[in-house]
């Protein structure tokens, strides 16, 4: 049994505000919210039977929630980063292409853009642990919008192009 079965087996012996939780923690690599933290903790009052409570509807933790397993599902393979739009300082519109086989390194002097895309990197691959958030550009003249960038990846053998917000 996968040990992410082994988790959701054992959390449906807690609460169900606890179950949530679990949810949210999966959901939100980078941490919860302070909404999050008073939401639950009002799901908890609720639960407890402290009269006057309005809260959510507790969510499991349920398989859907997590990245599938690998050796049940196609290799997916990220080819490029392409159109990058107010990702900290890095130039508009540029690629990074990836080799298919063996190992790719990045590298370049000091402000050349090696830490934002390892930030992209951590945010659309779901890396867990501490990360940066991916920033826009505050040293644009106007109002920067939200980071974005385009990602090319195989799965099964097929091409697909999407946006992707970095926010």
């Amino acid at each position: 049994m996968a040990l992410i079965h082994e988790i959701i087996s054992w959390s449906e012996k807690l609460p169900s505000w606890q179950r949530d939780a679990l949810r949210r923690l999966f959901d939100k690599p980078e941490g919860l919210a302070s909404d999050d933290y008073e939401e639950l903790y009002c799901m908890m009052k609720k639960e407890n039977g402290i009269p006057g409570i309005t809260a959510p509807e507790a969510k499991p933790l349920l398989t859907s929630h997590v990245p599938s397993d690998p050796k049940t599902s196609a290799l997916t393979t990220l080819e490029e980063l392409k159109d990058l739009q107010n990702v900290n300082m890095i130039a508009e519109n540029q690629c990074l292409k990836f080799e298919k086989q063996g190992l790719n390194v990045i590298y370049g002097g000091n402000g050349s853009g090696k830490s934002g895309y390892a930030r992209i990197l951590k945010h659309v691959c779901r890396a867990r642990g501490e990360f940066s958030k991916v920033l826009p550009n505050v040293h644009l003249s106007s109002s920067p919008g939200q980071p974005g960038a385009t990602l090319v990846y195989s799965s099964a053998g097929q091409e697909t192009s999407e946006l992707a917000p970095l926010s």
